[in-house]
């Protein structure tokens, strides 16, 4: 029986924990794709049609565009970069096609090389940054612990390397899980560029405040046998 509940639990939750591991990274790399090809077009467009449509709590921008490039005139309705979260539903995502009105100049973002290619908001989908950095970020600091199974096990590795690099790795999974947490609570639905730097220095003070606990929660107030694994 216990054997069955193992199966259905995989069944059910299999999949999600797979499309959280392995699809919000893939979708910030086809974001960052999508950025780099519309890097250095930028011209203004007229709206066509433009309407926030809302399901059950969450919202997408519906917006249609006209704009024109070297005398040539383009039509196009993607509002984000990204695979699916352009046509998905968040919270806050809705809000700018409520705002806009037929007739409003917008910047539009395209690539250079082919203009077909357009944007209107310039910037990742938050969920595939925050979804990223919570599952690997919480991942990776389960594994970092120095308390952790693999660690008591490599002890004697431990004692051997830099104890720097390790609680290094273990402050940086703690800023990338609370980063990722972070950008749930407070962001909008688009991380644009300028959001980076306060990123990186937040992360960078996180790591710093994560290193400290790590030392002082971990090495300075247990000393761990060799052979248990037991305070003493």
């Amino acid at each position: 029986m216990r054997k069955l509940s193992w199966w259905i639990g995989l069944l059910i939750f299999g999949p999600l924990f797979g499309v959280l591991l392995f699809m919000m990274p893939l979708e910030f790399v086809v974001s960052s794709w999508h950025l780099f090809r519309a890097r250095d077009g930028l011209t203004h467009g007229k709206v066509l049609a433009s309407a926030k449509v809302s399901h059950h709590g969450n919202s997408k921008s519906d917006i249609r565009y006209r704009y024109e490039v070297e005398g040539r005139e383009y039509e196009s309705d993607r509002v984000r970069a990204g695979w699916f979260s352009r046509h998905g539903y968040e919270s806050g995502a809705g809000e700018l096609g409520g705002a806009l009105r037929p007739g409003d100049t917008i910047p539009i973002y395209y690539d250079s090389h082919h203009p077909e290619f357009a944007l209107v908001e310039y910037g990742w989908p938050k969920w595939s940054i925050a979804f990223s950095l919570c599952v690997w970020g919480l991942l990776w600091r389960n594994y970092a612990r120095p308390d952790s199974a693999h660690q008591l096990q490599q002890r004697s590795l431990w004692q051997t390397r830099s104890r720097g690099l390790q609680l290094f790795g273990y402050g940086v999974a703690t800023s990338m899980t609370i980063l990722g947490f972070c950008l749930f609570a407070i962001r909008p639905s688009t991380v644009e560029l300028q959001d980076i730097p306060w990123l990186l220095i937040s992360g960078g003070v996180i790591s710093l405040l994560g290193v400290a606990y790590g030392w002082f929660h971990y090495l300075r107030r247990k000393a761990v046998t060799p052979a248990t694994g037991l305070s003493r």
